[in-house]
């Protein structure tokens, strides 16, 4: 069983809030895992630190902030992974950056996050998991790196994506990748 750890967060004037978090090892290098928020007042913005005691925050687990009423999360550079579900059913929120850093993105971890519109996803970033934007009703625009190379089963599904450009290297868009996209008008490949 992992050891949680609180750290409280006073970023901004109007509020505090406690991130939970434990401490993994990999390779000899020590890191911080979020996984999870305590003592939130639902006033919006939720800052993740790069760091939490001198060690780096490196991950974000399944089901950490699943169901909060959060408007924008501001991830470090230096995260590598969300985990499944992470962000799941936050049906307010409207704006999350993807820092550089960031690797993997987990199944379903951003599912029905209904007014987050557009996403820009930056290189490094393989993987699109299954159902990773599923149902995210308002979602209309997205950016893609050139480091993508497959996209998942129901990974856009049921959003308002109009425009897609992909690029040279993806290799694979599972079948229902954009299944129900209505407003999907226009899809490029850019040859390489």
């Amino acid at each position: 069983m992992k050891k949680l750890y609180n750290f409280k967060t006073n970023t901004h004037q109007e509020y505090d809030y406690v991130l939970r978090y434990s401490k993994g090892k990999y390779k000899g290098e020590k890191y911080i895992i979020i996984e999870g928020l305590d003592n939130y007042n639902e006033s919006g913005v939720i800052t993740i630190p790069s760091e939490i005691n001198g060690l780096p925050v490196r991950i974000i687990e399944n089901h950490a902030f699943h169901d909060l009423s959060i408007r924008h999360v501001i991830l470090p550079e230096g995260l590598e992974e969300i985990k499944d579900r992470a962000f799941a059913n936050c049906t307010i929120l409207e704006k999350i950056n993807f820092p550089s850093t960031l690797k993997h993105i987990g199944v379903e971890a951003s599912v029905y996050c209904e007014r987050l519109k557009s996403i820009i996803l930056n290189e490094g970033l393989t993987n699109l998991s299954e159902g990773v934007f599923r149902s995210c009703l308002g979602l209309e625009n997205v950016s893609f790196p050139e480091s993508l190379i497959k996209i998942d089963s129901e990974a856009f599904r049921y959003t308002k994506i109009k425009s897609i450009r992909f690029n040279s290297n993806l290799k694979e868009i599972s079948e229902s990748a954009f299944e129900d996209c209505d407003s999907l008008e226009n899809v490029e490949f850019n040859e390489g």
